[in-house]
C-alpha cells in the first residue's frame, strides 16, 4: 500500500491532529543503550522501562542505530536454530527470562552484544517535525 494513502486513511480515524509536532509524543528523557552492552542487559532495560526498543549510542553519545525486542527474538531464534516468528511474543513487557529460559540458556543473552543485532541509524527528525510527517516516514521506510 502507498504510505501517503495509508496515512490519509488512518490518521483521521485516531482523532489526533497530524500537524502537532512530534515533541508532544516523545519522552523528554530518552532511554538509550551502548553497543557494547550484552543482549541480556538490553532485555532488562526494555523490561524495566516497559518499552519495545531503544536508540543505541556510542561513547560520545552519537546515535549509531536502534534495537528492539524483535531483534532479540531473531537473535534467540538463531541461537536455537529456529525461526524468529515463533519467538516474537516472548517479551510481554513484564518479564523476559522466564519466557525464554526453557529454550535458550541465559549465557546466550549475556554473550551476544547489542552491536551484533542493532539496525544501523538511517533516519531522524527534529522535535518540531509534524506527527503526520513522522508517520509518513515510518510507513515509507517500514520503521516500527
Amino acid at each position: 500500500m502507498n504510505p501517503d494513502h495509508e496515512l490519509r486513511e488512518t490518521l483521521p480515524l485516531t482523532g489526533i491532529s497530524g500537524d502537532l509536532p512530534i515533541r508532544q509524543w516523545v519522552r523528554p528523557q530518552v532511554i538509550t543503550i551502548s553497543p557494547e552492552c550484552s543482549i541480556g542487559e538490553l532485555a532488562q532495560v526494555l523490561q524495566a522501562h516497559r518499552i519495545s526498543g531503544v536508540p543505541v549510542v556510542d561513547h560520545a553519545n552519537r546515535l549509531v542505530g536502534v534495537v528492539s525486542q524483535t531483534d532479540i527474538a531473531q537473535y534467540l531464534a538463531q541461537a536455537r536454530g529456529g525461526e524468529s516468528r515463533h519467538l516474537i511474543g516472548f517479551y510481554d513487557g513484564t518479564t523476559v527470562h522466564s519466557h525464554i529460559s526453557d529454550s535458550v540458556p541465559d549465557e546466550s543473552l549475556e554473550m551476544g552484544k547489542v552491536s551484533e543485532i542493532l539496525t544501523p541509524f538511517s533516519h531522524s527528525v527534529s522535535p518540531d517535525t509534524a506527527l503526520r510527517e513522522v508517520i509518513r516516514l515510518m510507513l515509507e521506510y517500514r520503521i516500527h
